[in-house]
Parts: C-alpha cells; sequence; structure tokens
C-alpha cells in the first residue's frame, strides 16, 4: 500500500479512497503457505473489504498485478463494481509475462537476480535493504526520465520486515495459481467503464500489455502519458488520450 498511496493521493479530492494490504505482505497477517495465496484468495479478500465497508458499488483501482486483481475481481462480481482505473496493468497473458522477463533480463538480468533475491530473503540479516537494492535496479527500466525517480514519495520497500521479507512468496504463489493464463476472454466480459494508463515511453511488452488490457474490455479508455515510462504518474507530463 505505502509503495502507491502517496503518489495517488490527489486522487482523494472529495473522494473517500480505501486501501489495503493483501494477504501475506505489507501489514496485513503474514502467510507462508502457498496454498494460501491464490488469486482467488485475493478476490475473495477484496470482496471482504467491500462488505466491511458496506459498499454497494464502488470504483476499483489497481496498478500491476492489482490490475489484474481488480479485473478478476469484476468478472465475479460485477454487479458491486462502478467502473474500473487500470494503472500499468499486469502481461494479460503467460506469453506477454514471459516477453517482460526477457525485457528485464536484457536490462538487469532478471530472472538470476529474482531467484539469487528468493534464495537471501529468507535468511537476510535487513529483508528491507535486500529488497531495496533489488528494487532500486528493477526500477531503473520503468522510468522514461531518470529525474522523475526522484518524485516517487512511496516506497516499495516501506512495510514491516517479514512482509518485505514474504513478499516474493506471495507474488510467486499468486502468479503460479493463475497457470497458463490468458485474462482476454474474461476482459471481454466486463461491461463497465474502464480506464487503462500506461507511459508511452515504456519497455514495449508493457505498452503492449496496456493495449491488450484496453482492446479487450468493451468499454475502455486507453490513456498513455507522453514521455512517461512505466510510471507515468512521476513523469511531469499531460495527458494522450487514445481509444
Amino acid at each position: 500500500m505505502n509503495a502507491v498511496w502517496p503518489d495517488l493521493a490527489p486522487l482523494a479530492d472529495g473522494r473517500t479512497i480505501i486501501m489495503y494490504d493483501q494477504r501475506g505482505g505489507g501489514r496485513s497477517q503474514i502467510i507462508t503457505d502457498p496454498k494460501q495465496v491464490t488469486a482467488a484468495h485475493h478476490v475473495r479478500d477484496l470482496e471482504a473489504v467491500r462488505a466491511h465497508f458496506r459498499l454497494q458499488r464502488f470504483v476499483v483501482i489497481g496498478e500491476s498485478w492489482g490490475a489484474g486483481l481488480a479485473m478478476l475481481y469484476a468478472a465475479e462480481h460485477s454487479d458491486r463494481v462502478e467502473r474500473l482505473l487500470l494503472l500499468g496493468p499486469m502481461p494479460p497473458t503467460r506469453a506477454l509475462l514471459e516477453r517482460r522477463k526477457d525485457e528485464s533480463d536484457t536490462a538487469m538480468a532478471f530472472r538470476e537476480r529474482l531467484a539469487a533475491i528468493a534464495r537471501e530473503m529468507p535468511d537476510a540479516e535487513d529483508p528491507l535493504r535486500t529488497r531495496h537494492e533489488f528494487f532500486s535496479l528493477y526500477m531503473k527500466q520503468f522510468f522514461f526520465r531518470p529525474d522523475a525517480i526522484d518524485r516517487r514519495r512511496g516506497s516499495s520497500c516501506n512495510a514491516p520486515a517479514e512482509g518485505v521479507r514474504n513478499c516474493f512468496v506471495v507474488n510467486q504463489a499468486t502468479f503460479a495459481s493463475l497457470g497458463a493464463f490468458d485474462l482476454r476472454p474474461t476482459l471481454a466480459r466486463l461491461r463497465m467503464p474502464a480506464m487503462v494508463v500506461e507511459g508511452e515511453k515504456s519497455i514495449p511488452s508493457t505498452v503492449e500489455s496496456a493495449r491488450v488490457f484496453a482492446q479487450s474490455l468493451p468499454n475502455a479508455t486507453l490513456v498513455l502519458i507522453p514521455e512517461a515510462g512505466h510510471t507515468p504518474r512521476w513523469s511531469g507530463r499531460t495527458c494522450s488520450f487514445r481509444r
């Protein structure tokens, strides 16, 4: 939550924003059993959050994997979702996910580094530093303007040590639960208005992911931010609206 909220706070102007740490990470209860951290569990958790606050209909905002979660939730609870705001959505197919990993491999030997940090994290004396070192390198590829990194107010490492230590368990288990996924047929069934936002200068697989999301959703608008990477809210640029 603290990785996203500080930079999206302006959305709260005149609105009530409800954010939560997903299961197994952040300040939520630590869950280390992969069988208890599936996409289906995440959907049920979001429905529990909605029920707790007695929301009849609400706008669901998701970034990266969170956009996938928002879409999966909307597929099961379309009567509860007024509209979707999907920021830099996850790859909509397993093939596009592998393309992103290939591009990250070129930029930073992603698969090798991810495997190394997964080995180090369980026994890391300082998991916050270990995660920070990884994300400092990983995030660079997603910024078109290097100076934009300094404008980021949120942090992927702003969480209790045990939540940080467990994040890679959660990520791996969640995506493993999706199998050889293709979200396009599910997206095609969603009729609520949706906006998909991505940086126009992001790495190719992320731009393609946003386009596929927007093309697959029947009532979606694709917003590409010029001169911005995968993290367009830090670009300082104006929007380019494209269908």
